[in-house]
């Protein structure tokens, strides 16, 4: 990593904790990465539970209804990189790198896409 970018890590977490300061916000985690992949950098912020404890950049976050965007933003980015075909139907893409496959999370194939899973389902 270039001193430049090394430079930029306390500005990103100065960010991260002016982010923080805004009510009703209670915690925090964001990304920054570069376009070419050189740089980056993942920061947390403010408490993850009630009892105190730490928001970490690892811990789970429910992030609500804002998982269609976020779905619909990375599909289209493998759509644009030429590794997704919007056309193929979801049970014929490689899942060598989920721990979990759709189908077993929504019980069958005819179900896949039929709702969204969330961490309580």
């Amino acid at each position: 990593m270039s001193s430049s970018m090394e430079a930029s890590v306390p500005r990103l977490q100065g960010l991260l904790g002016r982010l923080l300061s805004r009510k009703p916000l209670k915690h925090a985690i964001v990304a920054v990465e570069s376009g070419d992949g050189s740089f980056g950098w993942t920061g947390a912020a403010g408490e993850a539970r009630p009892d105190g404890s730490p928001m970490l950049a690892t811990t789970p976050f429910f992030i609500a209804s804002i998982d269609k965007l976020f779905t619909a933003a990375v599909i289209l980015k493998l759509r644009d990189s030429g590794r997704l075909d919007l056309e193929n139907a979801l049970w014929h893409l490689d899942y060598h790198h989920c721990s979990r496959k759709p189908h077993a999370l929504l019980g069958s194939r005819e179900n896949v896409g039929a709702r969204t899973h969330r961490a309580s389902d």
